[in-house]
């Protein structure tokens, strides 16, 4: 394959990296923050969420 085509082929397998490191590195922060900080999922929703962030 060349052209457009190929270049479509290469975004779809990087997309599809880049979706399973960020599923792997959320994984680790649910993992890290149930470890370390059992009550953090009582007090906040999110931990992606604005007021999680702020500390």
């Amino acid at each position: 394959m060349t052209g457009v085509y190929a270049d479509l082929r290469v975004a779809m397998i990087q997309r599809d990296r880049l979706t399973e490191n960020l599923k792997r590195i959320k994984n680790r922060m649910h993992h890290w923050f149930d470890r370390y900080f059992p009550e953090y999922s009582t007090v906040f929703k999110h931990w992606e969420g604005k007021a999680s962030c702020t500390l």
